[in-house]
């Protein structure tokens, strides 16, 4: 992995959270399964874009805070694509 996979998944998760404000809605009757693949396609963005800053950030060198990165990173990645998964991916508490 190298500097531009760690811009890449930076770009990715921006574009993710902007397409998240913008395109996602609650979930009603009318435009469950909609929101359902929309709100599967934003998790897992997510968990690919911080996936690549989790692999990408290893470039920066042997330092503690790189690790960090690469350690939470992961773990977030890791969570978007276990809430992807999900049958009702990204729905509050009492829906799910």
């Amino acid at each position: 992995m190298n500097y531009e996979d760690f811009i890449l998944g930076g770009q990715i998760s921006a574009a993710t959270f902007a397409t998240q404000m913008f395109i996602s809605k609650e979930y009603t009757e009318g435009n469950f399964q909609l929101q359902k693949m929309i709100k599967r396609a934003i998790c897992l963005g997510y968990a690919f874009g911080l996936a690549l800053i989790a692999m990408g950030a290893g470039n920066f060198g042997d330092e503690w805070w790189v690790t960090g990165l690469s350690f939470i990173s992961g773990m977030l990645a890791f969570g978007a694509l276990l809430e992807a998964f999900k049958k009702i991916p990204l729905a509050p508490k009492d829906q799910s």
